[in-house]
């Protein structure tokens, strides 16, 4: 049984080879298998005396090594919760100065929104614009997109004020579509003319017999229009 322990002490040790396999061979001498198999290969008896001088011997070694090993074992330990709690401490200051950044780059932006509102409020669209310009850049803004947009619309650029207003008009944005219908409105062209019969209906000829059945001739000539927008 002793030499059993000593076995399932040298598997628990296994992190130190050189004091696993000690224990090991002091259990392996002490279990019976073991002795016979060494009586066999070395052709000698093994009695208890031979097995306790052996045992003694081995422990001898043993113990000192053991005990460096678990002064190194705890040296380890000691370094490792250094490590963590120095890992620990730069991740809190590295969160702490991210926040810092953070709550200073969030002060940066109310202070462009604010520029940017006071310009647009007071009519200055160019000024504005280059601030909207600016703070877009870094995030999507639908009020910041609908002003930039009036600030195109007030500064000629028609063609990117409605570009701005298209990303809107899916949104349900009220505002966006009135602007965008006021700057880009829909627009008629003449695309051909028919004959137009006076129950509403159209007719091909344009001869004699030309709705006939249909209560005669409105107009010879009505034109016919394609509703458009100069801005697609």
């Amino acid at each position: 049984m002793i030499g059993l322990v000593f076995l399932i002490i040298a598997l628990a040790v296994l992190y130190h080879p050189l004091l696993s396999l000690l224990f090991a061979i002091t259990g392996f001498v002490l279990i019976p298998p073991g002795a016979r198999f060494l009586e066999e290969k070395l052709r000698c008896r093994l009695t208890a005396a031979v097995k306790a001088v052996v045992a003694v011997l081995l422990l001898a070694v043993s113990i000192p090594l053991m005990g460096y090993y678990v002064t190194a074992d705890n040296v380890e330990a000691h370094t490792q919760e250094l490590l963590k709690k120095k890992e620990a401490m730069e991740k809190a200051v590295a969160m702490q100065k991210e926040q810092q950044r953070k709550d200073s780059l969030h002060k940066v932006h109310e202070m462009q929104m604010a520029d940017a509102s006071s310009l647009f409020t007071s009519g200055k669209y160019a000024d504005a614009l280059v601030k909207i310009n600016a703070l877009l850049k870094d995030s999507s803004n639908d009020e910041l997109l609908y002003n930039r947009a009036v600030c195109y619309s007030k500064t000629g650029k028609v063609r990117e004020a409605v570009d701005d207003l298209k990303q809107l008009l899916g949104t349900g944005n009220k505002k966006a579509t009135a602007l965008y219908n006021k700057v880009n409105p829909v627009r008629r062209k003449i695309i051909g003319y028919c004959t137009r019969c006076w129950d509403g209906s159209t007719s091909g000829a344009s001869g004699r017999g030309a709705c006939s059945h249909h209560g005669g001739v409105k107009n010879w000539n009505e034109p016919i229009y394609q509703e458009y927008r100069q801005y697609e």
